[in-house]
C-alpha cells in the first residue's frame, strides 16, 4: 500500500498546502495504527495481570497510557483542530480519567525505585496537564520532587514547565 505522500507526485501542481495537508494526514493515519496497537498492549496486559503481578508489564503501563493521552493532547492543539479534520481524540473525561491512572501508575513506581524514577518525569510533567484541581496538580508537583529528590535536578524544569502550563493554559503552543 502506497503512503499518502507517495500518492503525490513530484511534478504535479500541488501547492505547499496541500502537500502539509497530505503530510498531516499521514500523521494521523500513523497516530490511529499507535493508538490501535497500544490500546491492544493495556488489554493484554490486563489479561496478564489476572495470572498474577508482572513488575516488568506494570512499570511500561504508565507510558501506554502516557502515548494516548499524548496524543490526544497534541491533537486537541489549534494547530491541528483548525483544519476540521476528525481527529483521534479521547472525551475529555477519559483523557482527564486516562491521565490520572498514567499518574497514579507512575507515582507508585517512583515510590519503589531510584535510578528508574527520572523515566517517569516526562509522564507525570505531560498527564499534569490534565490535571485540574488544586489537589491533583500538588500530588503531581510532589511526584516531580520525589523524582528531584533521588538525585534528578532535571524534574524541576519539568515543575517550572508545568506550573506555567497551568498558569496560561490557553497560550501554551
Amino acid at each position: 500500500m502506497q503512503s499518502l505522500k507517495e500518492l503525490h507526485h513530484p511534478d504535479s501542481v500541488l501547492s505547499q498546502d496541500s502537500s502539509l495537508y497530505l503530510d498531516g494526514l499521514q500523521i494521523i493515519c500513523s497516530a490511529c495504527e499507535l493508538q490501535k496497537e497500544v490500546i491492544s498492549l493495556i488489554l493484554a496486559s490486563a489479561e496478564r495481570s489476572k495470572l498474577g503481578p508482572d513488575p516488568a508489564q506494570e512499570s511500561m503501563l504508565p507510558f501506554y497510557l502516557w502515548c494516548l493521552t499524548g496524543i490526544s493532547q497534541l491533537f486537541s492543539k489549534p494547530a491541528w483542530t483548525s483544519r476540521g479534520w476528525i481527529l483521534p481524540i479521547m472525551q475529555e473525561a477519559l483523557l482527564s480519567e486516562q491521565a490520572l491512572k498514567a499518574f497514579e501508575y507512575a507515582e507508585e513506581s517512583i515510590r519503589k525505585v531510584r535510578l528508574e524514577a527520572i523515566l517517569y518525569a516526562p509522564i507525570i510533567s505531560e498527564v499534569g496537564e490534565e490535571m485540574s484541581s488544586a489537589k491533583d496538580r500538588e500530588r503531581v508537583l510532589k511526584g516531580l520532587r520525589d523524582i528531584e529528590n533521588k538525585g534528578f535536578a532535571v524534574a524541576s524544569s519539568f515543575e517550572d514547565d508545568l506550573r506555567a502550563y497551568w498558569s496560561k493554559p490557553q497560550t501554551w503552543p
